[in-house]
């Protein structure tokens, strides 16, 4: 026999006779009795608490089994540990090359109860407390003086060789934790449970990384925790899974951070983290569902079956106390917002730079997600279209509005109504060292845009203050107009009678009640915190088929007024000039101003603004005009609207007016329809709904002076003197006692009219007293000419009888 065959035949041999001496020491040394004796006081000393076992089988090839070990609260009698049963399964012939190398460890259906005390301690707080040293380290059996080693032959190096492990399994089977809270509410504490508690941890060793997982059930959902773990570099990685689970039960945590009461939420989770010595990388989603929340500050806000998640990325460096967030996406009701910064939590305000991104959010969907209450404000204005762009974020956290440092947006068809308009804005908005840009912004209606460009500043008075100019190549107004007009105007039925056309109900005839806006439905008040001047130029603005060239305008905008200055445009070789005032701060808003106009041939003006019409008038017109005003609305706007001016018409003629129809019918001189004139002039003052005019048209053979009242609904009150010239006095209708009656001296005859009605159908008589006044007259003068030579002093006495004479005769 070789020599190595027969090391090798001794080595077994050596071996077998060690083996056979540790099973019989085992058998009749280490008894279960000699282990319970030794184990139990070692362990009560340890956790200071009373610990009891069942039965002990130890076997020299199979392990150690421990049945129902407890573990008491200490200073009761209170379980705090309670495991049914701990299995330490090893191998035998690594222990005989110095390993120790451990199949499995397991602990079957353990039970740990947890407590928090009215102090805010926990029932096992004790057990983590550091040890008192008293100043000094213990090295190798010896004790020291802090700062002093005597260790003699291990003065060298103090550190402790790793142990050479191996641990295929740790297994926990089954296992429940109870906790009770008392801290909160001594008198009802609040209670959780986690149950089917499940742990396995595989190929354990002091260094290499090795796998874990834990599944059990929270309050009902199941949570799940899997990844491994690095005991030497204390370094590891899970994956965390949690289940919907109800947040209710656990309001005593999170009530008095919340701002409001929450009466429903599910929270899901599903993360993975990297831990490192000091740094911890987390990425994953959280999600919030079946959120019902109801704010404090705001209690008819409510949030009902809402759902906020956020999909993110960060790391933390737990030593310098930064938090850098690389992705953070935010779902609130399938809305999303996008951001990444930085926040550096170190200092006692925390600092961040961040930025916030909107990626095509959809104005349309934001409303149709957001609470009802909050949303109910702005459904009026039926927002729309797409926001791009991001905000910059730089500060402390508690610096509020001050936080943005820059903002860019790109605006596609915004859209929104506002007094049954609708418009929108498109562009770039840019926002920078406190200085707001537009670029290549265009405000919209319908087909019709206006492109904005400005530049605002925000002074420390919190007022924006800079310069824009407003510009457009063409604006028609008709387009603006007849949108709005076609708006659905509400309308209040009525009450009598099932709903019918609008001139009455089909079967019943009954009318319907037209629901008149009043000054409650008009736009307004408006508080802008904005002092700008700026300009404003459309090459040409159209309305009916008026063409207006070239207008423009300065303007300044300040402490909720609109100045409107320099207002000019022209309107063929005509030129119109006007200034005005815009409150923006009260309902409805309130207006004044003045307009002039200046019109080589009025016909231009009065076809563009009254296109079809039969009446026409031409001539050079001059019209200055004051005016004032409030109110936005048909039904508010013309009553409260004021005018004050004049007009003068040279060298022109009217013709197809109603009341030179009927004026002409009514003398009997059809003639009369059409009138050329020397000069038409006007002056006018509007109030409370009331025109009170006083007219003058001068022609070489007719002459008409009319004062008196038109109503802005067309009805008529006028005093209308009518002159005539001889020839056109013996044309006219009218019998000769008439025509000498009201012819003078120099045969002009003029007729006193009445004017009734209204502008489409105005009904003209004689003015009857006005008639008898001036037959008395011509009658008192003939008499006079015959009782009085020309030139006697008793003409006056006897003009006085005679007219007093003359009325009474008259019944006057």
């Amino acid at each position: 026999m070789s020599t190595p065959v027969k090391i090798c035949v001794y080595l077994v041999s050596a071996l077998v006779i060690i083996a056979v001496a540790l099973t019989v020491l085992i058998k009749t040394q280490i008894t279960p009795e000699k282990v319970r004796e030794i184990l139990l006081p070692l362990a009560e000393k340890k956790l200071q608490r009373r610990v009891e076992f069942g039965k002990i089988d130890i076997g020299i090839f199979s392990g150690i089994s421990l049945a129902d070990l407890k573990v008491m609260q200490k200073n009761s009698e209170e379980e705090f540990f309670f495991v049914q049963t701990v299995e330490l399964h090893y191998q035998l012939f690594p222990l005989l090359t110095g390993k120790i190398a451990i199949d499995q460890i397991l602990l079957q259906h353990p039970k740990i109860f947890i407590t928090r005390t009215s102090d805010g301690q926990f029932n096992y707080s004790d057990l983590l407390s550091e040890p008192a040293t008293g100043g000094k380290t213990t090295t190798s059996g010896k004790t020291t003086t802090s700062g002093k080693t005597t260790t003699g032959a291990h003065t060298k190096s103090s550190k402790i060789p790793a142990l050479n492990l191996l641990i295929k399994v740790v297994e926990i089977k089954g296992g429940e934790l109870f906790y009770v809270d008392r801290f909160k509410n001594s008198q009802s504490p609040f209670r959780y449970t986690l149950d089917k508690l499940n742990f396995k941890a595989r190929q354990i060793t002091f260094d290499n990384p090795f796998p874990v997982d834990l599944s059990a059930v929270v309050n009902g959902s199941n949570i799940d925790i899997s990844g491994s773990y690095d005991l030497s570099r204390k370094i590891g990685d899970l994956s965390i899974h949690l289940a919907p689970l109800d947040l209710l039960p656990f309001a005593p945590y999170y009530r008095t951070v919340l701002p409001g009461k929450l009466s429903s939420a599910q929270l899901t989770l599903e993360l993975e983290l990297d831990i490192q010595p000091d740094l911890i990388v987390s990425q994953g989603k959280v999600l919030f569902d079946d959120v019902d929340l109801v704010l404090d500050n705001i209690p008819d806000l409510q949030f009902k079956k809402a759902q906020l998640g956020a999909a993110y990325a960060f790391d933390f460096d737990t030593k310098k106390e930064l938090l850098k967030v690389s992705n953070l996406l935010l779902n609130f009701n399938k809305v999303e917002l996008a951001a990444e910064g930085e926040f550096d939590l170190s200092a006692a305000e925390p600092y961040m730079v961040s930025t916030l991104f909107l990626k095509g959010l959809d104005l349309r969907e934001v409303m149709q997600n957001l609470p009802e209450q909050l949303a109910r404000e702005y459904q009026k204005y039926s927002l729309a279209g797409l926001i791009d762009g991001q905000i910059d974020f730089s500060g402390k956290l508690d610096s509020g509005i001050a936080l943005v440092s820059s903002a860019q947006f790109k605006l596609s068809e915004l859209r929104a109504t506002i007094a049954n308009l609708r418009a929108g804005v498109s562009g770039d908005i840019t926002y920078a060292d406190n200085i707001l840009q537009t670029e290549n912004l265009f405000l919209h209606y319908g087909d019709q845009k206006i492109e904005l460009k400005g530049q605002v500043e925000k002074g420390v008075d919190d007022i924006f203050r800079g310069v824009f100019d407003l510009s457009a190549d063409t604006l028609d107004l008709n387009k603006i107009l007849a949108e709005a007009e076609n708006q659905p105007e509400p309308r209040l039925e009525s009450k009598l009678a099932p709903v019918g056309d609008n001139r009455g109900n089909k079967a019943t005839g009954a009318p319907q009640i037209v629901q008149r806006k009043t000054l409650a439905d008009d736009i307004g008040p408006f508080d802008i915190p904005v002092a700008m001047d700026g300009t404003f130029a459309v090459n040409r603005l159209i309305y009916k088929k008026l063409n207006i060239d070239k207008i423009s305008a300065d303007l300044s905008l300040s402490h909720n007024d609109l100045s409107i200055t320099n207002l000019v445009g022209l309107i063929g070789q005509g030129e119109l000039r006007g200034s005005c005032l815009v409150d923006f701060g009260i309902k409805g808003l309130s207006y004044l101003g003045e307009m002039s106009i200046s019109q080589p041939e009025v016909a231009t003006l009065v076809s563009g603004l009254f296109p079809g019409v039969k009446q026409s008038i031409s001539g050079s017109l001059q019209m200055q005009n004051n005016f004032s005003g409030r109110g936005t609305l048909a039904d508010t706007l013309l009553p409260a609207l004021k005018l004050k001016g004049t007009f003068k018409v040279k060298e022109g003629s009217v013709e197809g007016f109603p009341l030179l129809d009927q004026l002409a019918d009514f003398v009997g001189r059809n003639k009369l329809k059409t009138l050329s004139f020397k000069s038409l002039t006007a002056q006018y003052d509007l109030d409370d709904g009331t025109a009170r005019i006083n007219g003058n048209l001068d022609s070489s053979k007719t002459k008409l002076i009319s004062t008196g009242t038109v109503t802005i609904d067309g009805h008529l009150n006028l005093n209308l003197d009518a002159r005539f010239s001889p020839k056109v006095l013996g044309k006219l209708g009218l019998n000769k006692v008439l025509k000498k009656t009201v012819a003078d001296q120099d045969g002009w005859g003029t007729l006193p009219l009445l004017i009734r009605g209204t502008l489409d159908h105005p009904q003209v008589s004689y003015d009857s007293a006005a008639l008898q006044d001036q037959v008395i007259e011509k009658a008192s003068q003939k008499l006079l000419e015959k009782l009085v030579p020309e030139g006697d002093g008793n003409a006056e006495p006897i003009k006085k009888l005679l007219d007093n004479t003359l009325n009474k005769l008259f019944g006057k």
